[in-house]
């Protein structure tokens, strides 16, 4: 959910139920404490008894969001309903939470369930955030970005198309050894199999798989080849094998100065600088899976900071709900 300018129309309702909520809350408390109180009223007060209340109700229902995504049969209303509610209802307990204390911390109970409050309150504030400027961001700087859980079956993918094409233009390795260690193409790739002329067409070799969403079909990239292996190509095959190919196949983990973009830029550079003319539209199609790879660890990366702190806030969350009815059972039986 995005509380963006261009968005802000849709939230303009719970906006105002906020801000209604939270000057109803103010008045009353101060409009009592100023006609029957000495001192700030505490939970124990009437407007204390009240404001508590309907804070922890609200903190039940937040809380009703996890067991609603997870269970079918609790799909009442849209989960877009669900999250404005989530969001402002659970900022509108920070005043009636803050109201209910007397603004005190009162015994250790009671100190131990305001910081964690707090804690429950800034990690989904924070959460927030993250969902505004994290898609942005993949948007802008991940314009190859894939579903998250296909990644690794994309690089693999890309893996044996990269192979196919070093295998295209630099022929077949002279020793036997290197001969029976070329990697075979998978059946669902439908990349060039060993012998590089059955998947040409036109001097082209077919990159990526032939996909088709619904009624349509993807597009194949047909990447130039050389007709015949190129001569002196030999140094393409090492730099792939030393350098390259690692990279592609786990990414910033090989720590691979290919994972910086103008490190990754001058490596290439070099490299057609020593290779034939012939052999450049590989280099670039090698290039470009390079590239892909860096967009999906930065996807990876950002992924993590997207969701890593319902880590934080789910435990938290229900942490506080069981203090909060501990809280109301140890108060009742001491008032």
């Amino acid at each position: 959910m995005l509380i963006l300018r261009k968005h802000f129309a849709m939230h303009r309702k719970w906006f105002a139920t906020f801000l209604a909520g939270t000057a109803a809350a103010v008045f009353g408390y101060f409009f009592w404490a100023h006609q029957y109180a000495t001192r700030w009223p505490g939970g124990s007060s009437p407007p204390g008894l009240i404001l508590g209340i309907l804070g922890g109700g609200i903190i039940v229902f937040e809380c009703l969001l996890w067991p609603r995504r997870m269970m079918r049969s609790w799909r009442w209303g849209s989960a877009r309903l669900w999250m404005k509610a989530h969001i402002w209802l659970g900022l509108l307990t920070v005043p009636l939470i803050l109201l209910h204390s007397g603004f005190v911390w009162g015994g250790p109970l009671s100190t131990i369930l305001a910081v964690l409050f707090a804690m429950v309150i800034v990690s989904g504030i924070f959460g927030l955030a993250m969902q505004q400027y994290m898609p942005r961001k993949m948007l802008v700087d991940t314009p190859l970005e894939t579903i998250y859980s296909q990644i690794e079956q994309a690089m693999q993918m890309a893996l044996a198309d990269a192979q196919n094409l070093v295998l295209a233009t630099c022929g077949l390795p002279k020793e036997s050894s290197e001969v029976s260690a070329q990697p075979q193409p998978s059946k669902e790739t439908h990349s060039l199999p060993s012998k590089a002329s059955d998947k040409r067409d036109g001097g082209r070799v077919v990159i990526g798989a032939s996909r088709q969403v619904e009624l349509i079909p993807g597009q194949l990239l047909r990447t130039p080849v050389p007709q015949v292996p190129v001569a002196n190509c030999e140094v393409l095959r090492q730099k792939f094998n030393a350098t390259i190919k690692p990279f592609l196949e786990r990414g910033r983990r090989f720590r691979s100065p290919l994972s910086n973009r103008s490190r990754s830029a001058e490596f290439f550079r070099q490299l057609r600088a020593v290779l034939d003319p012939e052999a450049h539209l590989v280099l670039e199609a090698i290039e470009e899976c390079c590239e892909q790879r860096r967009q999906f660890d930065l996807q990876t990366r950002l992924h993590w900071w997207l969701h890593s702190w319902l880590w934080i806030h789910l435990p938290l969350s229900m942490a506080l709900l069981v203090l909060m009815f501990v809280h109301a059972y140890v108060a009742l039986k001491y008032w």
